[in-house]
């Protein structure tokens, strides 16, 4: 049996899991990580923030800069 212990997080790591919170967020980010394949975890983020203010957009119809 195999465990993880997590004894720190950088602050990528903090930055991303904060633009995933939304599970919105997260499958639409999941999905465009698996279209364009290998790629940074700062691209992933990049790519996490764009989507939460795109789902922002849709839902408030306010666009945030």
């Amino acid at each position: 049996m195999f465990g993880f212990i997590f004894m720190g997080l950088t602050m990528s790591g903090h930055d991303f899991l904060d633009s995933v919170r939304s599970p919105e967020v997260w499958r639409r980010t999941k999905a465009g990580a698996e279209k364009v394949g290998g790629v940074g975890l700062s691209v992933i983020v990049e790519m996490a923030k764009a989507y939460g203010k795109q789902v922002i957009t849709e839902k408030l119809g306010i666009t945030l800069g």
